[in-house]
């Protein structure tokens, strides 16, 4: 996704911290801020529908409402990719929140990064014993599988 302040919809969660469109768009090297919203998932949520509608991808820095705005999305009928990222907990909550755009614009930038290409499957000799790392539900069932 290309760093575009138009895709990047930031949320000050109705104003409990301190963010500031300007110091995001610096740390980012964009040319125009991004609007940063008070009530996205309410209030403001026309921004949001106004880039699902235009077809971009896009970032929202809220992962409280993210199956809000998966369902509006599908609604929609957006076709571009939604990415979230949590910029509350992570940076606007903290001590430092007043200097905090840094990593604001780190934690977008991540978020907008494409997914990663899956690795290719790997043989392994188990030699009787084996680590599965995963979901219980998940793993139990390969344990099953695997365990003769």
């Amino acid at each position: 996704m290309a760093a575009d302040a138009k895709k990047l919809l930031l949320c000050d969660c109705n104003k409990t911290m301190p963010l500031d469109g300007r110091s995001v768009a610096a740390a980012l090297g964009l040319e125009t801020p991004p609007v940063v919203n008070s009530e996205l998932c309410r209030r403001h949520l026309a921004s949001f529908e106004g880039v699902v509608k235009s077809g971009a991808d896009m970032v929202v820095a809220c992962t409280q409402e993210a199956a809000l705005f998966r369902e509006l999305h599908g609604e929609l009928k957006g076709s571009g990719n939604v990415r979230f990222t949590n910029i509350r907990e992570t940076a606007g909550w903290s001590h430092d929140a007043n200097q905090a755009a840094p990593k604001i614009a780190a934690l977008l930038a991540l978020a907008a990064l494409p997914e990663a290409e899956p690795v290719p499957a790997v043989s392994y000799k188990a030699e009787g014993k084996l680590l599965i790392i995963g979901q219980a539900s998940v793993a139990l069932q390969w344990a099953e599988r695997l365990g003769e």
